[in-house]
């Protein structure tokens, strides 16, 4: 084996975990930030009970973020909309964003990013409110001793409060917001420097961080008031969250500082305690009072809210006189007292609020604004008292008035439910069924007119109950009259439903007795149908018979429906009391008794045809069955199985369909005999015919078992022995082509290849690990077939469960059928083409207009919806709108909107398919994958019978195992040697990398240049001793290596020793040529170093200091920072030198452990070194400290000076004083001052900073002039501004109240001009709806007249406050007050006038109403009884009652009269202005009702006459029809001209002769009728009694033709019967014809064989229709003897039966000799069928082009295709006994067809086989695809990661990296020639394809192509790296001597440079 150097490419790994690292913290730090801010914002929100839950989503309404920014900073930014829309969430966030935005400065975020919840920037915005309102106000001295020092604002000052805070604790360091606070000691030290009394820091453990968090998150929460923002595993992280500290630090900022501020007011105290002793007098003067007034108040209200009212107008209105006196005598001087109060408040109050102390607030309920709520629930109690008043006054009244109403209407119904019962007693029972008719329309009349008065009855309840639950004071009288009233009504509807249930009762009597006579005639008719005896001779007669019975029973059925519903007819009869009538008990009787005997012989007659067809049945399905059995006991017996797994497969499924096709059939033939044995059992006749069948039937049964059991065996045995060699094939097959691989010596050129070899035989080892499972299966297959049960534990069930889990994860393809035969209906469709409605739903494109818009002809409103016809152009779109209009629309007017959906109906053409049922015997397919072979559970097996082929198949197992465990040696050796190989590999490059290393440092070594000076020299020595301390270990690893490798390895021993040794040897040698290397170079060791480092450091440490001696002292601002700037730049130059330091510390340890005897010399040296470095340090921190004093004094003065200009400016506007003109200007003024304060307040921290800082620079210079006046200066300008605001307030509060008091004046006023132009208005309204409408309108004017009193009381009360407050127009005020009181008076007086006016005209107008509509409802009904209907006698019934009803109606309305009489009367007596109108009106309404009256009477009599007369002509008219039709009927000539008509006629001559007898009752009943009618003195008598004569004598001569057309219309039917019969069996005949004389013959096996079992049946139908044949002709010479009137056609018809039977006979005989010819051929054709089906299946099969989509897929094609060419060669023999059946079919009429299809069979097998042979060869020339594409995409991707190495832009940052990154190309290109045999040997192979004409050679063209161009491309970029490499290290070469260079000159300037320091320090000395 070869070893070539490799590295791992871990690039992309690498890159792949910083960027998941990266990901995961940027997660960590956004929840971490989320929650901060989330408890941050809720510290806010919840001040105003809000709270987030979820910052990026509760944000998103934007209402939160507004709360919260009018929260923190104290403005009103607007009120937030509300909506759960998008647009108005981001309204919100708008409104947020733009007042932030005035605030700082916003970028990169908008509303919608809020709104979506993007985590990034919501977090950035809360940040920035943070940072602007908590953490930019933090500002902090620089130097707290001089306050006019520079100060720092924002992070940096809040920063430095914290150092300063915790400056002095142990264990505490903060320089930033982030690592220093993880401990938890800076929150700690926090707390301590401020509140020592909380926190034991002493006592705190640096190493415990997360109680220490907790410990002071705790007492911040508690003690302080802080809220907890922070969790402590946040903080307890490498790199807590800078922002969140921030947050949290700042809140410990502002809470400190709010401390601080309330230890400055607390000295103050002392100054206002006399003060506020002289306050506490009037406090307590003011608690008594209102105590006081509150009381009163509160009792009040109590007796105020009592709603116990008396239950009578009069008690009522005495409440009204006492709550009037409690008005104007009780209450004024209570509000008088409590105007005192507020008086005194307010002066205590100025009084306070003049010596700018805390206003006085009043204990809890006795605030002004509690005494004025109390106030306020005493008005509103008031207000309430006198409302209840009014509503129980107005409700009294209304209740007499309802009460009055209720008495009148009482009365009206008392008196009409007394007539209407004596209208009822006064009705007589009717006797006749004209007379029941009649009187049961007259009660029809009467109970529409009583229920049309149901309603006024429950009104006149209701009214009752209204009284009642209104607790009236007569509520008892009214409830005892309703019920009287009610008990009356309910006695009259149950007088009326007792009449109507009898005159039901009697008519459906007659109902009853009409339907029994009707049904028994029926009965008779179908008697004689019933009783013949004749039941059939063969099975088809017999049917004939049932059906007709069938047809003859569901009519007895109906009639039995028909008997039951009169029984239950006459039962209810029975109940009611009607059934007791003789005549209806015995027609009962008598129908009873005729159907139970039409039924009991219906019954008989139906057991006898039932008991004939199943003897018919039994004997036909007996013959059926032998035969079938007979033709299966041949099939079961053949001893063929088949000699191979086609053979065994298709005799398995040919077994298969005959035991399913045994399993359909076995029900029927045990059908069949159950039947025979049920006929048996009755005793049927033939009893012993019967028995004989039934046991050959059972005999052939258990014969066919036998040989189907027999049969099933012995395929069972081939089954397993096929599926057991089949198995073992293949196991075998896939062993062999593993072995190859298992067994090959190739363990690669390198540990790349090594690896990937060893993954391959890793899933190769998978593969046979899995294949275990297969060989057991195997053998316990083998174990079952050749050992006895007894002698192993392997159960068939297990086997099989293990072979069929491995088929369901094998892909199976193709399909394989079984055919069963099944008896089945099948349905033949009939396609037609109809019309059919479909919706079809068609979207019109719409758009929404976004603004209005005119032009173009059309007119748009905003937010019209209008359906878009065409985008015409960009700017333009074609539009319609819903008015249908069409137009153009600027584009950006409208926006696209969801289409509208239109349902349209359309017609398309459909194909309906009519169903028909057929019974077909058919074999029924059923398919099964084909890829899964025979599979057959094993058995289990004894001695007696161990499998036939024993030995075989122990023999071929063990050649299986032996073969598997070669195969796993093989792969476990394999295994070891690529481990090992991958060892060595990774051994070698190791050791090859570093022994390039090792050459090229001993190269360096070597290097003795003469030119080179000796510290070049000394400094390339120093460069190589630091890189071999740098590689001092890598001998170990490789020692590590070899010992591990040797400790696992046996075979590479030696080359590994070998190796090491080397290694070891040549590292060995570099030590040796590095110590002579140090001798050679004089002063060039490690000590010669560290003394040149502390020199250079010692250099630059100084130069250092002398630069912090040179800064001056600033004079200015500017000049300060300016030098704090050049002080931070001198710090951050020493970290450098720090460095330095760290250094030469590292270096002196490593000197002192190479020369231990140079220890004292090297601590010497680095001790002066730490002392030079400390003296730098201390003067930097000296230097600024004196910088941040100098700063704070500049910081003061310019403050204090921009402090007194702006108070310049705020006493300019004190100074302006505009008088406002309206309330919106001084409210405005105010608002502006009330800024001002703001402003002044915001200004307060400071002037208090200023103050502070001044005092603190102060105590460190006491007597600085310029100190003390800027510091007084500042004090007075802020005493001014304080005062002057004050006084201008109270002008500007003043200027208010007026303007205040002016507004309200004037709306006050132009109400009251608005009412008093509406009770200028004098209409009174002409109608009744007018006038309620105007009294509604003015009731609504007295309620706005009555709240706008309220409005003038609160009026006069603020004009009161005002004049008590001393306003200084005070009296103007007054005299406003006055006018406006006095002309809300005037206008309330002209309202009470209008009022009662208004009520006298609703009484009028109501009159006038009732008058109008009752005398219009008169004419109406005037024109109705002049009407002249009874002349016409159609409707005359409806008529009649709708005039009945006219009456009632007419009756009813009469008490409408009555209430309009008394309204009219009643008005004239109170002297109404329109009386003598009134009386008029009266006048003429009583004289239209008198009229009407006397004409409804009139019409009401001739109705009555005209209606009877009607009836009497509809039934005259009704029975003359009837009696026409029985004459055209009896005088007819036709007798029917078939059976059909024959019976039909002499069934309706029956039924004639029946209706004959009925329609004699109705003739003596009209005739009765009609002398009633003339006796009763009718006006047309005479013409009623003559037409009554006339019909009575047409009726009684109807007798002697209906005796004569009886006889002829029977003898008729007679003949008619006999043709009949005869044309049935001709009809029969011909039907068996087409059977008989039929020329098919069958197109297959199956078919032939059915055609001729349906012969023989056919035959013996024939022999079972002889009988009835001879019967029919007998019967017709019987009527020729009779001498029939149609004798002549009788014995033709005999004639022609006989002669049709004979010619059947004869047909049948023919066919069958022709259909035994046919059978012999459909044999033959059958089994070549069957063949060609196999073989054009198997054409498809190796027609296909499916090749596998990988390896594994051809593979397994592959080895099916194997399989089918063993099919192939098995089907041969087939061939060869079709062709010998064919031979012997030489005589045969299509034997030369025979012949040809054999011949044919035969080509088709030999064309089976070279497309065979051409698809083996497709398939393999497939895995060669395969393995060429898997190969050349590994070698793809190989190149593709090679090339980025070549075009890598890393071409080294030094000549050292370009000489490393140069040995690692080396090993590149010996990659790249590695991998140049990988490309010849994919470049052989898809050549060898396209050579072979693949069907993939222009894509394996094209592939092969991409690869050649990447190859190349590769080789390309190796050759520029190389060069690049090259060029590249030619440059670090000349930069790297250049750097030499320049460094020796810089050495010799410093040592030049410190030779002249030393001669003038010298020269000085000497000086």
């Amino acid at each position: 084996m070869t070893s070539i150097h490799q590295q791992p490419n871990y690039y992309d790994a690498t890159a792949n975990f910083e960027k998941g690292r990266i990901k995961q913290l940027q997660e960590e730090r956004i929840y971490i930030q989320k929650k901060t801010f989330t408890k941050w914002m809720n510290s806010y929100l919840n001040k105003a009970g809000l709270e987030v839950n979820d910052l990026f989503k509760d944000l998103g309404d934007g209402r939160m973020l507004l709360k919260l920014l009018e929260i923190i900073s104290g403005d009103k930014i607007g009120k937030p909309n509300r909506g759960h829309l998008r647009v108005h969430k981001i309204e919100n966030l708008n409104k947020s964003l733009a007042y932030l935005s005035t605030k700082v400065r916003l970028e990169s975020i908008g509303a919608e990013d809020v709104v979506d919840g993007n985590p990034t920037l919501i977090l950035g915005l809360i940040w920035t409110v943070i940072l602007r309102f908590q953490i930019q106000e933090i500002e902090v001295i620089m130097d707290e001793q001089d306050e006019t020092s520079e100060r720092k604002s924002a992070k940096e000052a809040l920063l430095l409060w914290c150092k300063r805070r915790t400056d002095g604790h142990k264990h505490c360091s903060i320089d930033n917001f982030s690592g220093s606070w993880r401990d938890g000691m800076g929150f700690n030290a926090l707390i301590h420097a401020h509140r020592p009394d909380l926190v034991d820091y002493a006592n705190l453990n640096p190493d415990t961080h997360i109680e220490n968090l907790n410990q002071a998150f705790d007492v911040a929460e508690k003690e302080l008031g802080i809220p907890r923002l922070l969790d402590a595993e946040d903080v307890d992280v490498k790199r807590p969250d800078e922002k969140s500290i921030m947050t949290y630090v700042a809140s410990y900022y502002h809470t400190f500082a709010k401390l601080r501020d309330e230890a400055t007011s607390g000295r103050r105290i002392a100054k206002i305690v006399n003060f506020m002793m002289d306050c506490d007098r009037q406090k307590d003067d003011y608690e008594r009072m209102s105590s006081d007034l509150i009381q009163w108040v509160q009792a009040k209200i109590a007796q105020l809210n009592d709603r116990r009212l008396p239950n009578s107008m009069e008690g009522i209105q005495h409440e009204l006189v006492k709550f009037k006196e409690y008005r104007t005598v009780e209450k004024p001087p209570k509000f008088k007292e409590k105007g005192d109060l507020e008086v005194n408040l307010f002066n205590l109050q100025t009084k306070l609020k003049a010596e700018g102390r805390k206003l006085y607030m009043p204990s809890e309920g006795k605030l002004v604004s509690d005494i004025e709520k109390t106030w306020d629930e005493l008005e509103k109690a008031e207000h309430a008292r006198e409302l209840a008043l009014r509503e129980e006054l107005q409700r009294q009244e209304r209740l007499e008035q309802l009460a009055e109403k209720f008495e009148r209407k009482a009365g009206l119904r008392e008196s009409w439910l007394q007539d209407m019962n004596e209208v009822m007693d006064n009705m007589d029972m009717a006797t006749s069924a004209s007379q029941v008719e009649l009187a049961a329309k007259r009660h029809e009349t009467i109970t529409t007119e009583v229920l049309a008065r149901r309603d006024r009855f429950h009104l006149l309840t209701n009214m009752a109950k209204e009284l009642i639950t209104a607790n009236y004071h007569g509520s008892e009288k009214t409830r005892n009259r309703e019920q009287k009233i009610t008990e009356d009504w309910n006695v009259l509807l149950e007088k009326l439903n007792q009449r109507k249930h009898t005159l039901h009762g009697v008519s459906t009597l007659m109902a009853v007795l009409r339907d029994i006579e009707s049904l028994r005639t029926d009965m008779k008719h179908l008697e004689a149908n019933i009783d013949s005896k004749d039941f059939g001779k063969q099975l088809m007669a017999v049917e004939d018979l049932s059906q007709k019975h069938k047809l003859i029973e569901s009519e007895i059925a109906s009639m039995g429906e028909q008997v039951n519903n009169i029984n239950k007819k006459a039962n209810d009869l029975d109940k009611a009391g009607y059934g007791d009538s003789p005549v209806l008990t015995k027609s009962l009787a008598d129908l009873n008794d005729q159907y139970k005997r039409l039924n009991g012989k219906s019954q008989k007659r139906r057991e006898g045809l039932d008991e004939s067809e199943k003897f018919y049945t039994f004997m036909e399905d007996a013959e059926q069955e032998e035969q079938w059995l007979m033709e299966k006991q041949r099939q079961a017996r053949s001893p063929d199985v088949g000699n191979d797994v086609k053979d065994v497969l298709r005799h398995q499924q040919l077994h298969d369909a005959l035991e399913a096709e045994m399993q359909a059939r076995a029900p029927i033939s045990n059908d069949v005999c159950i039947v025979g044995n049920g006929l048996i059992t009755d005793g049927h006749p033939a009893s012993k015919d019967i028995a004989a069948r039934i046991k050959s039937l059972q005999t052939q049964w258990d014969r066919l078992k036998e040989a189907v059991a027999a049969k099933r065996a012995r395929i069972g045995d081939a089954v397993e022995s096929a599926q057991f060699y089949n198995e073992v094939d293949d196991a075998e097959q896939w062993m062999r082509e593993r072995m190859p691989l298992a067994a090959s010596d190739d363990f690669g050129k390198d540990e790349e290849g090594a690896q990937a070899l060893l993954q391959r035989h890793r899933r190769l080892e998978g593969e046979v690990k899995a294949y275990e499972d297969d060989i057991k299966r195997l053998n316990d297959l083998a174990t079952l077939m050749t050992k006895d049960s007894k002698l192993h534990n392997i159960t068939p069930e297990t086997t099989m469960k293990k072979r069929l889990r491995e088929e369901d994860e094998f892909e199976e393809g193709g399909t394989e059928y079984v055919d069963i035969p099944h008896e089945v209906e099948t349905e033949e469709l009939v396609e037609r083409e109809v019309m059919k409605d479909f919706v079809v739903d068609k979207y019109v494109p719409q758009v929404t207009a976004l603004y209005k818009y005119a032009g173009h002809q059309m007119d748009v409103k905003k937010g019209e919806v209008m359906v878009l016809l065409s985008k015409t152009n960009d700017d333009w779109w074609n539009v319609r709108s819903a008015s249908g209009k069409e137009g153009y629309v600027p584009k950006n007017y409208v926006k696209e909107s969801e289409s509208a959906v239109l349902q349209r109906t359309v017609q398309k053409p459909v194909i309906v398919q009519e169903k028909v049922k057929v019974k077909r015997t058919v074999y029924r397919t059923e398919a099964r994958p084909a890829g899964k072979k025979l599979r057959r559970t094993p058995s289990v097996r004894n001695v007696n019978n161990l499998h036939f082929d024993k030995e075989n198949v122990e023999k071929k197992q063990k050649h299986a195992n032996d073969t598997y465990k070669k195969l796993c040696k093989l792969a476990q050796a394999r295994h070891m040697c690529l481990e090992d190989a991958i060892k060595l590999y990774r051994f070698y490059r190791e050791c090859d990398d570093f022994e390039s290393w090792m050459k090229d440092k001993e190269k360096a070594f070597a290097i003795d240049e003469a030119s080179e000076s000796i510290e070049t020299r000394k400094r390339r020595y120093e460069k190589l001793l630091t890189d071999l301390a740098a590689n001092s270990g890598r001998p170990e690893d490789v020692n590590k290596m070899a010992e591990n490798i040797l400790a696992t390895s046996h075979t590479i021993k030696e080359p590994v020793k070998k190796r090491q040794k080397e290694i070891n040897d040549r590292w060995r040698n570099l030590n040796k040529l590095r110590l002579a290397k140090e001798k050679s170079l004089e002063g060039a060791s490690s000590l010669d170093l560290f003394d040149r480092k502390c020199g250079d450091t010692m250099a630059r440490m100084k130069e250092k200091s002398s630069a912090l001696d040179n800064i001056p002292t600033g004079k200015s601002l500017q000049a300060v920072r300016s030098l704090q700037k050049q002080h931070d730049n001198i710090e951050r130059e020493l970290k450098p030198v720090e460095e330095e330091m760290k250094k030469v510390k590292l270096l002196a340890s490593t000197v002192k452990s190479a020369y231990p005897e140079q220890a004292r010399h090297v601590d010497t040296k680095e001790g002066e070194l730490q002392r030079e470095w400390n003296a730098l340090k201390g003067k930097a921190n000296a230097t600024k400290a004196q910088l941040e004093e100098s700063h704070g004094q500049r910081i003061l003065i310019a403050e204090a000076q921009d402090l007194i200009n702006w108070a310049e400016g705020v006493k300019d506007l004190l100074r302006e004083d505009e008088p406002a003109k309206d309330v919106a200007t001084a409210e405005e003024w105010l608002k502006k001052h009330q800024d001002l304060a703001d402003d002044i307040k915001a200004h307060e921290d400071k002037f208090d900073k200023v103050d502070e800082l001044a005092k603190k620079l102060l105590r460190k210079t006491p007597h600085s002039p310029e100190l003390q006046a800027t510091l007084s200066r500042v004090q007075e300008a802020q005493c001014v501004i304080t005062d002057g605001w004050r006084d201008k307030q109270q002008k500007l509060l003043n200027n208010l109240d007026k303007q205040l008091f002016n507004r309200e004046a004037d709306q006050i006023d132009s109400v009251t001009s608005g009412h008093e132009r509406y009770l200028e208005i004098g209409n009174l309204g002409a109608s009744v709806d007018d006038v309620e409408k105007l009294i509604k309108r003015h009731e609504d004017f007295d309620n706005k007249l009555y709240v706008q009193d309220e409005r003038v009381k609160q009026f006069g009360e603020m004009t009161d406050k005002l004049i008590h407050a001393r306003h200084p127009d005070s009296q103007s005020l007054n005299e406003r007050r006055n006018t406006v009181r006095q002309r809300r008076q005037d206008v309330k007086r002209k309202s009470k006038g209008r009022r009662e006016m208004l009520h006298n005209s609703l009484a009028f107008q109501e009159f006038k109403r009732d008058a109008e509509e009752l005398a219009t409802w008169m004419y109406e009904k005037r024109q109705t009884a002049m009407e002249e209907s009874y002349r016409d006698p159609t409707n005359l019934q409806r008529k009649l009652q709708k005039h009945q009803a006219f009456m009632a109606e007419l009756k009813a309305n009469e008490d409408r009269l009555h209430t309009v009489n008394q309204n009219g009367q009643s008005l004239i007596k109170s002297q109404h202005y329109a009386k003598d109108e009134v009386q008029e009106i009266l006048d003429d309404l009583n004289h239209q009702w008198a009229d009407l009256h006397s004409l409804a009477v009139d019409k009401q009599a001739k109705l009555q006459q005209a209606a009877d007369q009607k009836n009497l002509n509809l039934t005259l008219e009704e029975a003359k029809k009837k009696l026409d039709e029985m004459e055209r009927i009896m005088l007819a000539d036709d007798l029917g001209k078939d059976l059909r008509s024959a019976r039909d006629m002499l069934g309706k001559h029956q039924m004639l002769e029946q209706e004959v007898e009925r329609e004699a009752e109705k003739v003596k009943g009209l005739k009765d009728l009609g002398h009633q009618l003339a006796q009763a003195g009718h006006f047309d008598s005479a013409v009623i009694l003559k037409d009554t004569q006339e019909f009575t004598r047409r009726f009684d001569n109807l007798q002697d033709p209906s005796l004569r057309r009886r006889t002829a219309l029977e003898t008729n039917f007679q003949f008619h019967q006999f043709v009949f019969d005869i044309e049935g069996e001709l009809q029969w005949i011909r039907e068996h014809e087409p059977a008989a004389a039929s020329t098919d013959y069958g197109k297959g096996l199956f078919d032939g064989q059915n055609l001729f079992q349906k012969h023989q049946k056919f035959q013996q139908e024939l022999q079972g229709h002889q009988p009835i044949i001879e019967k029919r002709i007998t019967e017709g010479e019987k009527l020729v003897s009779e001498k029939h009137p149609n004798s002549r056609d009788i014995s033709s018809k005999c004639r022609e039966l006989r002669s049709a039977w004979e010619h059947l006979l004869g047909d049948s005989a023919d066919r069958a000799l022709k259909l035994q010819m046919s059978l012999g051929a459909l044999k033959f054709y059958s089994d070549a069928a069957e063949i060609e089906s196999w073989i054009s299946e198997k054409q498809r099969i190796c027609g296909s082009e499916d090749c596998g989509k990988d390896k594994e897929a051809a593979n397994r094609l592959l080895t099916n295709h194997k399989a089918l060419e063993v099919e192939i060669d098995s089907n041969t023999k087939l061939l060869s006994d079709l062709k010998y059946l064919s031979q012997t079919l030489s005589d045969h009429p299509d034997n030369k067809a025979i012949v040809r299809r054999a011949q044919q069979i035969e080509t088709h097998l030999n064309s089976l086989k070279k497309m065979a042979a051409a698809r083996r060869r497709r398939l393999e020339d497939a895995l060669d695809l395969f393995d060429y594409m898997r190969e050349s995409e590994d070698l793809e991707q190989w190149i593709n990661e090679k090339l980025q190495l070549a075009q890598s832009e890393d071409y080294g940052q030094d000549f050292e990296h370009v000489e490393e990154l140069q040995n690692k190309y080396d090993e590149f290109k010996l990659q790249l020639e590695a991998g140049g045999k990988r490309y010849a040997q994919c470049e052989k192979l898809a050549n060898k394809l396209v050579e072979r004409q693949n069907p993939h050679s222009p894509e394996i063209t094209r592939t092969q192509k991409q690869l050649k161009e990447k190859w190349e491309n590769l080789q390309k970029s190796s050759e520029e790296r190389d060069t690049k490499l090259q060029g590249a290290g030619e440059i670090h070469r000349f930069n790297r001597d250049v750097g030499d260079s320049l460094s020796r000159i810089q050495v010799h300037i410093t040592d030049a440079s410190h030779r002249r320091r030393t001669l003038a320090k010298v020269d000085c000395t000497r000086c």
